[in-house]
């Protein structure tokens, strides 16, 4: 009873968080506090029911290496606060932001120990999926509805790139990569994520799902090759979508003539190039981290010191090491290699491509580790990881 009544409250605290739906209502002033202390809040009770049953769980001890890099990097970031580049403004929070994220990890692998909760994974993605595509498609029929009318369709978030990763981490966690459904769903899964990236218009989100795609569908064939019957329902679902895509384009072009970037998206349309600056910027802002990172490549300037740059590195990679010098970097590196080679031994195919997704995703983006998506979707993949983890003998528990 308890376990029901537990995964029932779970499905929309997972949808509202996958779909980044609380950006939107944070926004609006509708949380009672910052969105990631709200998904801490919402995950202690269940976490506590699971302790419950069984202390230590057996998820957290059978993922004990993963989740001790994670902590090595939250410890890390802490540690180098003191150091006088260290951000303490805004109360803090750009400190604090990895231990929140980690302890965020850390409940979601513990609440995933209850086998109802973790099933509902897939179906808690795909409606995510739906519901981005739905706020999407309202900043592009009312532009303002979510986004700012002077930025790019972005949906819930606010910010087009965020929501193309965001979009691509679902994609990766609902397809079925032992072939146990019939392909049309993971069809329907990819044309609702490719609308969502295109209609963005984010160049490194397009980039990441097309690398994420062509690994599935290696996996995919390599399970077992596909029968002409699917390959013909692929080939016509992928030229319906781009077909609904095109007819769809006149429709919704003209609502974005106040946007800020309406040439790119023209531009895009014509099949020009859509360069508006925003690569070079990118280039310059890596290149002032690598400049910093040469004056303090040890250390770092501090945590959250990359607030004070003139504009963000947009890669993660660049961050760490600019914040918290090589051991942040290493640090970050040790934690994705670890959490892969897990997943990979235990054949956790959807695990292995959310950090093949996060790890290429790091190069584009500056937030992906403390994205509440990813860490929702990463806990809930190691503690599903375990179900194919036998428990080594004489391992005593503690009740």
């Amino acid at each position: 009873m308890l376990n029901s009544l537990a995964a029932a409250l779970a499905f929309p605290l997972l949808v509202l968080y996958l779909s980044v739906a609380d950006i939107a209502l944070g926004h609006r002033g509708l949380l009672p506090a910052a969105a990631t202390l709200c998904a801490i809040a919402g995950l202690l009770p269940l976490a506590l029911l699971e302790c419950a049953r069984e202390l230590p769980p057996r998820a957290v001890r059978r993922n004990f290496l993963p989740l001790s890099a994670f902590a090595v990097v939250a410890l890390v970031a802490l540690t180098l606060s003191v150091l006088p580049g260290a951000y303490w403004e805004e109360g803090g929070k750009w400190i604090f932001l990895l231990p929140y994220a980690f302890l965020t990890t850390l409940l979601t692998v513990i609440a995933g120990s209850n086998q109802r909760l973790l099933a509902l994974r897939s179906p808690a993605a795909a409606t995510a999926l739906a519901l981005l595509l739905w706020s999407i498609a309202s900043d592009l029929s009312t532009p303002g509805t979510f986004t700012p009318p002077t930025e790019r369709a972005a949906g819930f978030s606010g910010n087009a790139n965020y929501t193309a990763l965001v979009t691509t981490m679902l994609c990766a966690s609902a397809l079925d990569y032992e072939r146990r459904r019939p392909l049309i769903v993971d069809l329907l899964l990819i044309a609702v994520s490719l609308a969502i990236v295109l209609i963005s218009l984010s160049r490194s989100g397009l980039l990441v799902l097309v690398a994420m795609l062509c690994v599935y569908a290696v996996v995919r064939i390599r399970q077992r090759p596909l029968a002409p019957s699917e390959l013909r329902s692929g080939l016509i679902s992928i030229a319906a979508t781009m077909l609904v895509l095109a007819a769809a384009s006149p429709l919704y072009a003209p609502q974005v003539e106040a946007l800020q970037s309406q040439s790119r998206f023209r531009r895009a349309l014509a099949g020009k190039q859509v360069d508006d600056g925003s690569a070079a910027s990118r280039i310059a802002a890596a290149q002032d981290a690598l400049d910093r990172i040469d004056r303090s490549p040890l250390l770092g300037h501090g945590t959250g010191y990359a607030r004070r740059m003139p504009e963000l590195p947009h890669n993660l990679y660049l961050q760490q090491w600019v914040n918290n010098g090589v051991l942040g970097l290493l640090g970050y590196v040790v934690f994705l290699g670890t959490s892969a080679a897990v997943f990979v031994r235990r054949r956790c195919l959807s695990g292995a491509m959310l950090i093949f997704v996060t790890a290429l995703g790091s190069f584009f983006s500056h937030n992906v580790l403390d994205q509440r998506p990813f860490l929702f979707l990463y806990g809930l993949a190691l503690a599903q990881s375990v179900g194919s983890c036998p428990e080594p003998r004489n391992r005593k528990v503690l009740r």
